[in-house]
């Protein structure tokens, strides 16, 4: 396993790793080829040990520096050439691997936080039905409000051009937590490209029940009603670019 180092070793390993070598580089003298954090060591049949600076994000830098140290311990110019080459292709896909090990990470480490926040969003929903009918419809309505207009002035006062997008894209949401509604509602929203249209649909990307995608082909939308399909269909013909969220 390559573990590599962070900031402290300056784009060394992170630990000692050997480098298994094949039958060709084995058949040239060169007998072993570690890495120690910064220093790569070089051994070769009746050669004093080379020892060169080694940075995995500068590998050019590195295998440059390594090759000449080898030609001036003695070792000829075309096996130090064949050593280098087996060399990078060695790194980089340490490098690759690596890459993919990141990534994987990055999208388990976003997978977890994203089933975080659907818990504590199914735990607020599952709360407020708890309390249906032990406040009064007054009550709730006050605090409704309350809220309602909280939000509009935070969004007022950061990002004002949000608030009609945003505000579409909660009344879809809130449509279906209406008892009894089962089946699926379309919401178009229509506008020139960079009015936001995108950031209030991604608010509900870990929503429960939601299906989030920005993929769509024309035979992929339902339109249900005839009005939207006319504004949907003219507005594509202008050019204009739209988005659609669909939530099961």
């Amino acid at each position: 396993m390559v573990v590599f180092g962070g900031d402290n070793n300056r784009g060394g390993m992170g630990k000692y790793v050997e480098i298994d070598l094949s039958d060709e580089i084995h058949d040239l003298g060169f007998t072993k080829v570690s890495i120690h954090e910064k220093n790569i060591v070089i051994l070769f049949q009746g050669k004093y040990p080379v020892v060169s600076t080694f940075r995995m994000d500068e590998i050019e830098r590195t295998t440059k520096g390594l090759e000449k140290k080898m030609i001036t311990n003695g070792i000829a110019s075309e096996s130090a050439q064949r050593l280098i080459y087996f060399l990078t292709t060695e790194f980089l896909g340490m490098l690759e691997d690596e890459r993919k090990r990141r990534e994987e990470a990055a999208a388990l480490s976003s997978q977890n936080g994203s089933s975080r926040e659907a818990d504590k969003i199914e735990e607020e929903i599952n709360k407020d039905k708890s309390e249906v009918g032990k406040i009064s419809l007054e009550e709730w309505e006050k605090v409704r409000r309350e809220k309602y207009v909280m939000l509009k002035n935070t969004v007022d006062s950061s990002l004002p051009s949000l608030w009609l997008p945003l505000e579409f894209t909660l009344s879809v949401k809130s449509i279906m937590n209406i008892k009894k509604i089962t089946l699926p509602f379309a919401g178009i929203i229509l506008g020139a490209p960079s009015t936001l249209k995108t950031v209030s649909l991604i608010m509900l990307r870990v929503w429960p029940q939601t299906f989030y995608t920005d993929s769509f082909t024309p035979k992929s939308i339902v339109f249900l009603p005839e009005f939207s399909m006319v504004m949907a269909m003219s507005a594509i013909l202008a050019g204009m670019d739209n988005e659609a969220t669909l939530k099961r």
